[in-house]
């Protein structure tokens, strides 16, 4: 915490850069205030109104902004796990996929990771200055050990996003060889996430091991319900082509 309060505070926008006064905000909203102060009265949270108020409406920081808790919305929710049989596609401008890795050899981080998502979206409008955002959300585990190996959500906007991270099961395995299956969603985004309507894409993967070398025809029948496309087996040619389009 003391290295980001570092970061943030000594960062100046100088007129040529983005600021990062979407992600303080964000950042503040999930410290733990001291008595009655926050760093920032614009960025306080209401202790009783957090406690009080039901996340799926959202609670209210003293700035008007709403602040989600997102452990009880997780409590209220029951699980529908998403596969990656479905095509999508986006029609917005500016496009956001975040792939969390989610086995065991990552620790804890999906858990941490995952608590400050509700609060991605409108850190990322005011981070592009524009609301024109729609965020996809993709959990993979490992296909040779766990049976939930490639989770992919929809594209939404806005506080519907809540909602798809409670549906991510986190509590993949992995099997120890070093190598998880970011691959088969780097071939998922390329083969079955449309985003030529945006200007802007970016995808972040979130992870600790490298991904396999090849796309196995196996798991693309299994996850997908497909036939694999050989154009696309080498990973390597497979990110090529993603940093083509994001």
């Amino acid at each position: 915490m003391e290295y980001l309060d570092g970061i943030i505070n000594s960062y100046d926008t100088d007129g040529t850069r983005q600021g990062l006064g979407g992600f303080k905000s964000a950042f503040q909203a999930h410290k733990q205030p001291v008595g009655n102060q926050a760093a920032d009265p614009q960025d306080k949270v209401n202790k009783s109104k957090l406690s009080h108020n039901s996340t799926s409406s959202g609670g209210n920081q003293s700035s008007g902004t709403k602040f989600r808790d997102f452990h009880g919305f997780v409590a209220q929710q029951s699980k529908n796990i998403p596969n990656a049989k479905h095509k999508l596609k986006s029609s917005a401008a500016n496009v956001v996929i975040i792939i969390q890795d989610v086995t065991a050899s990552i620790g804890q981080w999906p858990v941490e990771i995952f608590k400050r998502l509700p609060l991605f979206y409108q850190s990322a409008c005011n981070y592009l200055g524009t609301t024109d955002v729609e965020v996809l959300f993709i959990a993979h585990g490992d296909a040779r050990s766990d049976n939930h190996a490639v989770q992919v959500a929809r594209f939404g906007r806005g506080q519907e996003l809540d909602r798809y991270l409670t549906e991510f099961y986190l509590d993949c395995r992995g099997g120890g060889q070093g190598t998880e299956s970011h691959e088969l969603v780097a071939y998922y985004i390329l083969k079955s996430v449309d985003t030529s309507a945006a200007q802007n894409v970016y995808a972040f993967f979130i992870t600790d091991e490298a991904a396999c070398d090849v796309v196995s025809s196996q798991y693309v029948q299994e996850y997908f319900s497909e036939n694999l496309d050989y154009s696309f087996v080498s990973t390597k040619v497979l990110f090529d082509f993603l940093k083509r389009k994001m």
